[in-house]
């Protein structure tokens, strides 16, 4: 596998014009797949800004198609797609869920976590330290559920998935916990920094 950068506004191709793909055929050389999976990284910039993107590297090189990692300034973001619909780790990180449309991503900005997606139609769990730290745990809650920490260390939930139960990960205990903007009860459990919301 390998990957490819590519200015947007310099190439098009029109492989249908009225968008009916009738057979596309995508070629990895001598090897034959039975299936593939594109992992499309889209990073809005200006022409003079091209030079200085980010680069995305796989988060596990034998097996890019389970996410990448970029640096964006002096943090990163991670994003881990369950490739096989049940476990799939790379990087340290490890997504437990049911689909295989599972994705997750955490965002750090060199000191600490600020954001965390995961998204699980039919719920699951994103953790790191090889799947020792629990991150979220949506359990049977599926959907997508965002916890994101403000400067004073608010975590506001958002998204369609349920929180009742919800657990997330959290460094220290947050100053508050907030469900769309509404304040929401918690308990956090001191030895394993999961916070577990307890009503919406």
């Amino acid at each position: 596998m390998s990957m490819g950068l590519q200015q947007s506004n310099q190439y098009t191709e029109w492989m249908s014009p009225n968008g009916a793909y009738a057979h596309a055929v995508v070629s990895s050389g001598a090897t034959k797949v039975n299936s593939a999976r594109f992992l499309e990284l889209l990073w809005p910039t200006t022409t003079s800004g091209w030079a200085s993107r980010p680069n995305a590297t796989a988060l596990d090189a034998t097996r890019p198609h389970r996410g990448f990692s970029m640096p964006l300034g002096a943090g990163w973001e991670k994003v881990l797609i369950n490739a096989s619909g049940a476990s799939t780790a790379a990087g340290g990180l490890q997504l437990d869920g049911r689909t295989s449309t599972d994705v997750a991503v955490i965002r750090n900005d060199g000191t600490r976590s600020t954001r965390m997606v995961l998204l699980a139609p039919a719920g699951g769990r994103f953790s790191d330290q090889n799947g020792a730290r629990t991150l979220i745990d949506l359990g049977a809650n599926g959907g997508v559920l965002e916890v994101a920490f403000a400067a004073a260390w608010n975590a506001d939930l958002s998204g369609t998935a349920g929180v009742l139960g919800v657990k997330f990960y959290a460094a220290s205990a947050p100053a508050s916990v907030t469900h769309a903007g509404a304040p929401a009860s918690w308990i956090r459990d001191a030895a394993t920094g999961l916070v577990t919301v307890t009503s919406p």
